[in-house]
């Protein structure tokens, strides 16, 4: 467990000035962003080995600019078709289109593909120098959400998608240890509804049914393989030395829906890592990212503090970043080794989306608490899998 001693003042000065150092340095610089998708999958099978393909009908993958295809293919081994290839979107789609019958043989041409359904990704181009927890739109995600006729064992259920970034550098100019060019593969997971399902899944209140029933796109933030970028060097300045890593924030609806990410900025009360898209067009959202030299562990505290004031003691915190965190709740006691008691009658919910690496500021007044009495608060962190983290005691002050 974490825990303040008992100079709080002192520890919550010296955090607030490490953090304003840290958000001012330059910890890499990005070239391009670009991704590729790897085997559409389904509950009902295994993850493949290379080469294998089948967990999806009529899958294939795709590269060019939302429907204008350049290229398409429909192997069973995964095509070099995306390639890599830079100012491109990389496609991949599955289903034979209500457009050729509910039986028969699947897409074979680029014309036939683009009425599938799938995803696409464009990355951003010349990204820029980030700071860390500097937050920066990596790319255009879009799902097509075309009719399609497929049954109960050949749908996408998910799928990754390697987000390679290159030209990176560090702050002394030159490549990280692990290279010039990474890779960060994300899981993508999809829940497809029945277009004739009535009432529909998902309601009218967070996505328009008029054309078929919304579907669910989600997306992790942590990537699966955890690469780094190591900038420790001696040429590095030591304030921006470190060991970093990519997070995904989330997703936020292109704002006119054109499919042109440059004029959505970013804006954290929109940001998601769910996503309820449209039948029967494509729906564009524009995926956020931050570079962050954080430990994905648990909840980062920036501040506690306790203060009395008229009705009760007014309890304040803030938070860095919330990986894991459901919730809060308050406990009091009136010595430091004394019985704690808890404040709140109802779980304090967070004020992030789950798996953000975005902080949130907080308050609750614990209106039982008795004027002037000097009162020791602990702050307990609940992690959506159950676990928890005391932080404290924040001693109350006049």
């Amino acid at each position: 467990m974490k825990r303040f001693s008992s100079k709080l003042a002192v520890m919550i000065a010296v955090v607030v000035i490490a953090l304003m150092a840290i958000g001012t340095v330059a910890a890499v610089t990005f070239m391009t962003v670009d991704g590729t998708w790897d085997f559409i999958e389904n509950p009902y099978t295994v993850p493949p080995t290379t080469g294998h393909n089948g967990a999806a009908a009529c899958d294939g993958w795709g590269t060019g600019n939302m429907n204008t295809i350049l290229a398409a293919n429909f192997s069973a081994s995964l095509p070099s078709v995306q390639g890599n290839v830079l100012y491109d979107e990389n496609e991949v789609r599955y289903g034979r289109p209500t457009s050729m019958g509910g039986f028969g043989s699947c897409p074979t041409t680029a014309a036939q593909f683009v009425q599938q359904s799938g995803f696409g990704f464009d990355g951003v181009n010349n990204v820029g120098t980030l700071g860390t927890n500097v937050t920066f739109q990596m790319g255009r995600a879009t799902h097509y959400n075309h009719p399609i006729y497929v049954d109960n064992y050949n749908y996408l259920d998910w799928v990754n998608i390697y987000v390679a970034v290159g030209g990176v550098t560090c702050a002394d100019g030159l490549a990280p240890t692990e290279g010039g060019t990474l890779s960060y593969v994300y899981q993508v997971a999809f829940d497809e509804t029945p277009n004739g399902d009535s009432p529909c899944k998902y309601s009218n209140s967070v996505c328009d049914n008029s054309a078929g029933c919304c579907d669910r796109v989600q997306i992790t933030t942590i990537a699966k393989n955890e690469q780094t970028m190591t900038c420790t060097r001696d040429s590095v300045p030591v304030s921006e030395r470190g060991i970093y890593t990519i997070q995904v924030i989330g997703l936020i609806p292109d704002i006119d829906q054109d499919g042109d990410c440059t004029d959505t900025p970013m804006d954290q009360s929109k940001i998601s890592t769910t996503y309820y898209t449209k039948e029967g067009v494509a729906n564009y959202a524009c995926m956020w990212g931050i570079v962050t030299n954080f430990v994905p562990t648990d909840v980062e505290i920036k501040s506690f503090t306790a203060v009395h004031v008229d009705g009760g003691v007014a309890l304040a915190w803030k938070t860095v970043s919330e990986i894991k965190t459901l919730g809060f709740n308050l406990y009091r006691s009136e010595t430091e080794d004394g019985n704690q008691v808890l404040v709140n009658s109802a779980l304090i919910a967070t004020n992030v989306v789950p798996g953000s690496n975005l902080g949130a500021d907080y308050s609750y007044t614990d209106e039982s608490a008795a004027a002037g009495v000097n009162y020791f608060y602990w702050l307990e962190e609940v992690e959506s899998d159950g676990s928890t983290n005391m932080h404290g005691p924040a001693i109350t002050a006049e």
